[in-house]
């Protein structure tokens, strides 16, 4: 059985890219606020930001919540342009079987 995807939802798809950027900036921040504490407080603030004692906990914070800001408008901008382009030459065509649940 084949069925097309000709239109997606602009809202949905840019939830779900918001939340999947968010979760990967999440990941980020992690390490980053990992590696900027382990850095000396010694260290220049011009050579290595973030250095400082509120540092690492902008990057937890931040980083998703840019990331996830990110995710949003490239998942609206992205689902916007397939609707125009799916409209000329066609959406994704998909295939799919039925599945016996006893097999």
């Amino acid at each position: 059985m084949r069925k097309e995807i000709t239109k997606m939802g602009v809202g949905s798809v840019a939830k779900l890219y918001g939340a999947m950027y968010g979760v990967i900036g999440l990941i980020f921040g992690i390490f980053m606020a990992l590696f900027a504490s382990a850095m000396p407080s010694e260290a220049s603030e011009e050579l290595v930001p973030f250095t400082n004692n509120a540092g690492p906990i902008m990057l937890l914070i931040g980083l998703p919540i840019f990331y996830g800001i990110l995710g949003l408008i490239a998942g609206a901008f992205g689902a916007f342009l397939y609707n125009i382009f799916a409209k000329f030459v066609g959406g994704i065509e998909l295939e799919f079987k039925d599945v016996n649940e006893f097999e």
